[in-house]
């Protein structure tokens, strides 16, 4: 876990709010997946998992048939190694490089800069086993380092074991630090674990369709809200008088 001053002035501000289900909360914190929610590593992705692989003898996947796995998650049905050994490789190797096709997805700074300028706690999350420092200079070289007020991964903010992929630890670490409540805090992803995790831990949870999940599934595992990519949050969102 790590804490980084934000060298994006907040300024005077309103506040935000968002409603739910005829129900208006205010909202004091975000936590914001990585991968797939303000920045597109899916070939990254395809390159460690074949990387993965190779490291437990096993045969890598070539794009297409990886991509339709990845969209259908049933990469798990290749992995013919112990699964939580083979992804706790993987979300190492995830980690210290950046991709030619890595990019961020459209509107991410805006997004954060908008959630920075309403006074609103932003906290990174990520299920990668990164340290902390590999991952400031990851968001540096896209422009991201100074809107976080808190990074976490799998490795550095009390990992949770409930399922694969749960970020519930991470969630409550950043409660925890941020001293809100989880009814005033959103959690932006792309993931059905994401979901999940947000439901569990009282959470608002937004889904992006940047991840290649179904609006349906995203729903089914506790979405609040669906939206196509970050770039529209701040339709969902409105200012406090």
């Amino acid at each position: 876990m790590i804490k980084i001053s934000s060298s994006v002035d907040a300024g005077k501000f309103m506040g935000l709010k968002i409603l739910l289900k005829d129900k208006v909360y205010k909202i004091d914190a975000a936590i914001v997946d990585l991968d797939q929610t303000i920045v597109d590593t899916i070939h990254r992705f395809h390159r460690c998992f074949n990387e993965t692989m190779e490291t437990f003898h096993l045969k890598g996947l070539e794009w297409e048939d990886f991509i339709n796995a990845y969209i259908e998650d049933s990469l798990d049905n290749f992995i013919e190694v112990d699964i939580n050994a083979f992804w706790h490789e993987f979300s190492r190797k995830m980690c210290g490089r950046i991709e030619p096709e890595d990019r961020l997805f459209p509107g991410s700074i805006d997004v954060l800069s908008m959630l920075r300028k309403n006074g609103i706690k932003i906290a990174l999350a990520t299920g990668r086993g990164c340290l902390n420092e590999e991952l400031v200079k990851e968001l540096s070289y896209f422009g991201l380092a100074g809107f976080f007020d808190l990074i976490c991964s799998a490795r550095s903010c009390s990992p949770d074991n409930s399922f694969l992929w749960s970020k519930r630890g991470i969630i409550r670490h950043v409660i925890r630090e941020f001293r809100v409540n989880a009814a005033n805090t959103i959690l932006i992803a792309d993931y059905w674990t994401d979901m999940k995790s947000a439901k569990e831990e009282g959470v608002i949870a937004i889904g992006v369709l940047t991840g290649f999940e179904s609006k349906e599934k995203l729903l089914r595992n506790g979405a609040d809200l669906v939206l196509n990519g970050i770039w529209e949050l701040p339709s969902i969102l409105d200012k406090l008088i």
